[in-house]
């Protein structure tokens, strides 16, 4: 039985052998970094994906001095867009409007619930159509 129990031993040590081989010294064992090495990203290329041609461009902005989670967004051709929890959701304010070409928005300094903003806008065609009471919110 003794025999039986070093043969096995002697087995077990040597179908370990490659692994013990392969493992690599303490000092060039790193932390896992989990899917964010650099090999992950290789097959990758940069590459725009964001507006095309002149659109998707943002114009203007004002900030709700009471809350600076709420804000407003004049966008070249695309609307005044308002958020109230400083960026994560967007709602648009002035898809009723005609023109949707915005090249600046302010707030009344002196009740910044009223929003103005401005038509037409200077790197466009769009000459613009005035400026508008977009919203009392």
């Amino acid at each position: 039985m003794k025999k039986l129990c070093t043969l096995i031993l002697v087995v077990l040590v040597l179908a370990a052998m490659p692994v013990m081989a392969k493992k690599k010294p303490a000092a060039e064992n790193k932390a896992d970094d989990g899917p964010w090495t650099a090999s992950a990203f290789n097959g990758l290329a940069l590459r725009n994906i964001g507006p095309a041609l002149s659109s998707g461009r943002i114009s203007d902005f004002a900030v709700d001095p009471r809350n600076r989670k709420r804000y407003f967004v004049a966008v070249a051709s695309g609307g005044v867009w308002k958020t109230i929890d400083g960026g994560g959701l967007w709602t648009p304010i002035t898809d009723e409007l005609s023109n949707l070409n915005h090249g600046a928005i302010a707030l009344d300094p002196g009740n910044p619930d009223t929003v103005y903003a401005g038509t037409g806008e200077y790197t466009t065609a769009s000459s613009g159509d005035g400026l508008f009471l977009v919203a009392v919110v």
